[in-house]
């Protein structure tokens, strides 16, 4: 029942609340991507204008304001919207499904084929986005990953099909 977005007539700004984690990396004058929801899904450019300084009471999170730079005529004052704001970027990432990272003793590992044999490489994680997580250290472009939720033997020999994921 909490009203989380709102649009004003007021230079059509976006009002979002944001987690303290995420407000760390929102700066004004930041792009982004805002989805208005009248009767069809609008998305406009826009750009952070304000970032509160203060948590909200209610909710514990921070509000933040983004100038819509297009206006619609359907647009008016109480439509929920969706922000979407790049937090980080990197561009020569390591990126694999979030499934085919597995735990062990609190630490984090893939499985790749080295030598036609099965091993575990200790990994580091980065950003995670959707389904996709970043992996920091520990493989390298051109390792062989085994695409898999399941954890299979060390050392079981196995003979690779290998597919490029983009």
């Amino acid at each position: 029942g909490t009203q989380l977005f709102g649009i004003t007539q007021d230079n059509y700004l976006a009002q979002c609340l944001v987690n303290g984690k995420d407000k760390a990396k929102i700066q004004p004058g930041q792009q982004a991507r805002v989805t208005v929801i009248t009767h069809k899904e609008i998305t406009v450019p826009a750009e952070i204008a304000k970032v509160a300084l203060l948590q909200d009471a209610k909710s514990h999170a921070y509000k933040i304001w983004i100038r819509l730079e297009k206006n619609d005529s359907s647009f008016t004052s109480g439509l929920f919207v969706r922000a979407h704001i790049e937090l980080e970027r990197n561009e020569g990432a390591i990126v694999v499904p979030a499934e085919y990272v597995k735990e062990r003793d609190n630490r984090r590992f893939v499985q790749v084929v080295k030598d036609g044999a099965v091993c575990d490489a200790w990994v580091t994680t980065g950003i995670r986005q959707g389904t996709g997580i970043e992996l920091t250290s520990g493989v390298a472009p051109g390792d062989l990953l085994i695409a898999s939720e399941k954890v299979i033997a060390r050392d079981q020999t196995v003979a690779p099909v290998e597919t490029k994921m983009e």
